[in-house]
């Protein structure tokens, strides 16, 4: 009882309990009064972004804030926030903590040569993450030599590659991390001829990084030991033949859509025996050549959006692949049905004999999981995620699954789970949190007070373009604990007064569509129709 009244007394119960819980949690418990507001406040600093987007925000820097974001300002105030960041980079508390930025997100700004030339003075900066900023095409020359660890660059057009040549070039002897998440043209060869020694982690999207600059990186790269690589035109068998050579720590493989792949691509793949995560989306593979897949280390693998091929895959395949990674904790098979390639019920029959240790499955977008008859599906003992959205589910394959740990599911676009699904889901996923059921015609409001009243660590529910009334809103905002998605056609005066009266209040519009009412524990999203 000690405790509950005086949290602040017990630092480290505080920081034990704080390790399983999430920043939202942790804002819902300072608010449940000024002890535990003030017990949390430190806990929450250390977690805390630092957001300058707004100028009252950057003069209230009194805090050792490690992680800022900058994004959607103008140009003269992109100076003046940058010009704060240099202040406070160096000045020390008196803890001897300094005020350094050693995080620092930029998220579309169009910068000029004075915000470059500010950027290119915090010194401690180590992770640098530009999204969709434009950068000027004739920029001075900087030096950029910020002893950076981590770059990231995220951009639905082209980017100034003369400025991330720079930024890669001044950096290379301290990049762990670079990732390139837009169509980059390696006109300059940097791949091909920079040696970056302390690199672990590289992701590159709709590159035209030639086969030979790929194999030449590969061979002076060997401690790589993550690579993501998507739509790479120099992607083909010499380039795995290569990588699998050479980076034989390689832990962490992602390739979405490659190109120029043939049969040999499985040997080449099967030699990185260390390898824990493994991504084909969107390989052409038949079922012979999935079924040789081995990989006994394997934790996550993926294999979404299969390809047409001339033979399918059979449910012998998928049991040859299953079998082959015995400790799989996460699988994605997402839209994996193709005109030959089916995802039944008896394949999910043998992901439950075969992954034992299975904890996040996504199944969403196969339609065949209903057709012919069930197959009995052994209890995933482990299962917590399961992802059923737009697969045309019943009832009768809903209550077929037995997850007894269950946390997350997704039954969005499954028009023919009814009160019956809904029944299993309250008796034998007892410890669902979050549950997702956007355009079911038979969630109303009879199953959302199922749901409510029977669901006890329910923390989230989606139930937008269902036919929740505004009384079936009213019981979502009128539990202590839940927050939500929700969508509202009507008098848009009535709603507020119904959220009002729940101790709700009107936060923020989004697009003219979206509300965002709270009542400081909890948010909820209603989507105006």
């Amino acid at each position: 009882m000690e405790f509950l009244s005086n949290p602040s007394g017990f630092p480290k119960v505080i920081q034990n309990i704080s390790k399983h819980l999430s920043t939202h949690e942790l804002k819902s418990l300072s608010a449940v009064s000024s002890d535990w507001s003030h017990a949390i406040k430190e806990v929450l600093e250390e977690r805390a972004y630092f957001n300058l987007n707004c100028t009252e925000s950057a003069k209230s820097i009194d805090r050792t804030y490690q992680k800022f974001v900058l994004s959607k300002v103008n140009r003269m105030y992109i100076k003046k926030a940058m010009k704060l960041l240099v202040k406070y980079n160096n000045i020390q508390c008196e803890k001897s903590k300094s005020y350094k930025c050693e995080e620092l997100l930029l998220r579309k700004l169009k910068f000029t040569n004075s915000g470059l030339k500010l950027l290119a003075t915090l010194k401690h900066l180590n992770s640098l993450d530009i999204d969709s900023c434009c950068i000027p095409l004739d920029f001075d020359e900087i030096d950029f030599n910020l002893q950076l660890e981590n770059f990231t660059i995220t951009s639905d057009d082209s980017v100034n590659e003369h400025f991330i040549n720079r930024i890669l070039i001044s950096n290379k002897n301290t990049l762990k991390t670079i990732q390139l998440m837009f169509p980059f043209d390696d006109q300059g060869g940097i791949f091909e001829h920079t040696i970056f020694p302390q690199l672990q982690k590289l992701s590159l999207l709709s590159s035209t990084v030639s086969a030979d600059a790929l194999e030449k990186f590969f061979e002076h790269h060997k401690s790589l030991q993550n690579l993501t690589i998507m739509n790479a035109v120099g992607m083909q068998d010499s380039t795995l033949d290569s990588l699998s050579r050479n980076c034989v720590n390689l832990k962490v493989l992602d390739l979405r859509f490659p190109l120029n792949t043939t049969e040999r691509s499985v040997d080449y793949i099967n030699r990185l025996h260390e390898l824990r995560v493994l991504n084909i989306h969107g390989l052409v593979l038949e079922g012979r050549e999935i079924s040789r897949i081995h990989l006994p280390k394997l934790t996550a693998f993926g294999c979404g959006v299969l390809r047409e091929t001339s033979n399918s895959i059979a449910e012998k395949d998928f049991e040859s692949l299953f079998y082959s990674m015995p400790v799989i904790r996460s699988l994605n098979m997402a839209h994996c049905e193709n005109r030959g390639t089916r995802i039944t019920s008896k394949v999910i029959s043998l992901m439950s004999k075969c992954l034992p240790e299975l904890i996040h499955l996504k199944l969403n977008g196969n339609y065949y999981l209903c057709d012919g008859k069930i197959q009995q599906i052994d209890v995933f003992k482990n299962l917590e995620f399961l992802n059923l959205y737009n697969t045309g589910i019943k009832d009768k394959f809903l209550c077929e699954i037995k997850a007894p740990r269950l946390k997350t599911i997704d039954i969005g676009l499954c028009d023919n789970v009814s009160m019956t699904g809904l029944m299993h889901i309250v008796e034998h996923f007892r410890n669902i949190e979050s549950i997702e059921m956007t355009s079911c015609k038979g969630i109303n409001d009879s199953a959302i007070r199922l749901l409510l009243n029977e669901l006890n660590y329910l923390k989230f529910i989606d139930v937008r373009d269902c036919p929740v009334s505004l009384d079936g809103i009213k019981f979502i905002l009128s539990n202590s604990f839940v927050n939500a998605y929700l969508s509202y056609e009507g008098d848009i005066g009535t709603l507020l007064q119904t959220c009002g009266a729940t101790g709700f209040i009107f936060i923020t519009k989004h697009d003219k569509s979206i509300l965002k009412v709270s009542n400081r524990c909890r948010e909820i999203f209603i989507y105006i129709k």
